[in-house]
C-alpha cells in the first residue's frame, strides 16, 4: 500500500504467496500503481504514482482481507474521489465501525452496510488531523488513522490504551516518513499506553525490503514440535518484533528450550533464527 503511494519503484523480496497480500496487490493496481514479479530473483516490483492515486473503475475486491480493507480505507480517505470496497462473504461480517468513525472525523464521508460492515463505499478528499483515541487496542485501527494522517492537516495522534502492534509505524518510517512513537503517561496499563503521531503532506520515497517470515504461521510449526517429546525445528529468518513474539515467552513457560540468534534489523524489524 505505502509502496503505492511512494515515488519510484519498491522491490520486495521473500513476499507471501497468500492470497490476502494477492488482494492488496489487485487493490492498488486497481488505483494506478504497477506490480510485476522479477523474472530475475522472483521479488515483487510495485511502482508507485505517487500521494494521489487514480480512481478505480470498478469496486476494489479485498478477498478474505481485513488488513487490506481497513488499512487501504486511511488512504483512500484522502482521496479526491469515490471507491467502494467489499470482500467476501467472512469479511462482509466483519465489523469495521471502528475505521469509520475516526475517518469520519477526519472529514472523509462513508457508507457502510448495516451494523458498519462491507461494503464500504469511501468518498475522500482533504482530511483535518485528529487526536484519536480508540476505546479498543487496534493495530489495524491505529495504521488506518496514521496512514489518513498522511493526508491531513497537521499531526494526527492516535493514542491507545495498550500498545500493539507497530509494523504500521515502522513501515512509514522505512518509507522516510517521520512518526513519533512514545509511551503515554500516566498510563494504568499493564503492558502500558502507546502514541504515535504523524505530520500530513510528507512524501514517501521507495524502498528495496527482504521480508521476513510470518512469526503468526510459524507459531503453527512451534506448537506441533511442542506436542511430541525429543522433535526439534529450526526456523531462519523469521520476525521477532518484540510485539508480536510473546508466543515464545509462553511456549518456555511451559517448559519448551527455545533459543534465537543471528538477530539482524531490516527497516526497523527484528529478524532471526529460532
Amino acid at each position: 500500500m505505502l509502496a503505492a503511494i511512494a515515488r519510484g519503484t519498491s522491490r520486495f523480496h521473500n513476499f507471501s504467496a497468500a492470497q490476502d497480500c494477492a488482494s492488496t496487490l489487485g487493490c492498488v493496481a486497481a488505483l494506478g500503481a504497477q506490480w510485476r514479479r522479477a523474472e530475475t530473483d522472483g521479488a515483487i516490483e510495485v511502482t508507485g504514482i505517487g500521494s494521489a492515486l487514480q480512481a478505480p473503475t470498478a469496486p476494489l475486491d479485498c478477498g478474505n482481507s481485513g488488513s487490506t480493507i481497513r488499512m487501504l480505507s486511511g488512504i483512500l480517505a484522502g482521496q479526491p474521489f469515490t471507491t467502494e470496497l467489499f470482500g467476501d462473504e467472512s469479511l462482509s461480517r466483519r465489523p469495521m465501525a471502528r475505521i469509520i468513525k475516526p475517518l469520519t472525523e477526519m472529514g472523509a464521508t462513508i457508507t457502510s452496510s448495516s451494523g458498519g460492515r462491507p461494503p464500504l463505499k469511501i468518498r475522500g478528499g482533504r482530511l483535518r488531523a485528529i487526536h484519536y483515541k480508540p476505546e479498543v487496542a487496534s493495530a489495524q485501527v491505529k495504521t488506518c488513522v496514521l496512514f489518513a494522517g498522511l493526508y491531513a492537516d497537521g499531526e494526527t495522534i492516535v493514542e491507545e490504551p495498550i500498545r500493539t502492534r507497530d509494523h504500521g509505524e515502522l513501515a512509514l518510517q522505512a518509507f522516510g516518513a517521520q512518526v513519533e512513537c512514545k509511551k503515554a503517561e500516566h498510563s494504568k496499563a499493564e503492558h502500558g499506553g502507546n502514541i504515535a503521531s504523524i505530520r500530513g503532506g510528507q512524501p514517501l520515497t521507495a524502498i528495496e525490503a527482504h521480508v521476513p517470515g510470518d512469526l503468526s504461521s510459524a507459531a503453527f510449526f512451534l506448537c506441533a514440535a511442542a506436542l511430541f517429546p525429543g522433535s526439534h525445528i529450526s526456523l531462519p529468518g523469521i520476525l521477532m518484533n518484540p510485539t508480536r513474539a510473546r508466543l515464545l515467552d509462553i511456549l518456555m513457560q511451559m517448559g519448551l528450550q527455545i533459543s534465537v540468534g543471528h538477530i539482524e534489523q531490516h527497516h526497523g524489524e527484528l529478524i532471526g533464527a529460532i
